[in-house]
């Protein structure tokens, strides 16, 4: 699964070369999007030359999800249900986004 996620982003990332460093917008330090947002900085910056990932706390899916959009961030983890809201313009999101999905990180359940 990490090689195929550096594979991906060593593709995505020379369009983007003209800066180097980046983050990737988890969650808080005790949960469970921080330690898994590390990793994937980790091996980014070890496996993708000329890249350097650092991990960003944050409040997690509804600022991530806002941050990337906005181009403040790379990537950021985010609940299934949390990026669906904001691609259709609901919940916490005043209107439609254009939200992009990289790749599930894990299956998880949403229970309300």
């Amino acid at each position: 699964m990490m090689r195929l996620v550096a594979a991906v982003f060593a593709l995505i990332l020379p369009a983007l070369s003209f800066a180097q460093n980046y983050s990737i917008g988890t969650g808080g330090q005790s949960g469970i999007y921080y330690p898994l947002g590390g990793a994937l900085a980790k091996v980014w910056s070890d496996k993708v030359e000329g890249v350097n990932v650092k991990a960003e706390v944050t409040a997690a899916s509804v600022e991530n999800t806002i941050k990337v959009v906005r181009g403040d961030m790379l990537a950021g983890i985010a609940m299934g249900n949390v990026v669906l809201d904001a691609y259709k313009g609901e919940g916490q999101f005043p209107g439609e986004m254009p939200v992009k999905v990289l790749f599930a990180l894990y299956p998880n359940l949403v229970h309300a």
